[in-house]
């Protein structure tokens, strides 16, 4: 069996609106240590194309950028095994404290 991977902390603005989940960064993202970290994946293009903002190259910048937007970041799954980077092969996931989240924050509208 694999190791056993870990996904990330929330990445949370003060007064979130929208919570975006994944399931559980894939292999690059996390060797990176950044949500949608490998460079074929069309998260942060579609982002900044939806707020008409510029494409930003830095990470921390890219992070700024999706606070001002309201928008939090998080997974489903706080930690599994799995061979690769496909949720195909994703086994014995523990799951994140969503349901605690979103408590947390009643200014959350939508959660994709």
């Amino acid at each position: 069996m694999s190791e056993k991977i870990y996904s990330f902390a929330p990445v949370l603005p003060e007064r979130p609106k929208v919570l975006i989940l994944g399931s559980m960064p894939g292999g690059m993202s996390l060797k990176k240590q950044q949500y949608y970290g490998n460079p074929r994946n069309h998260f942060w293009p579609i982002m900044f194309e939806l707020f008409h903002q510029e494409t930003l190259e830095d990470y921390e910048a890219k992070l700024a950028f999706i606070k001002k937007q309201g928008i939090a970041l998080w997974d489903t799954i706080g930690s599994c095994y799995r061979e690769g980077s496909l949720d195909t092969n994703i086994v014995n996931e523990e799951p994140n404290a969503i349901a605690e989240l979103v408590s947390k924050y009643p200014s959350l509208g939508l959660i994709v």
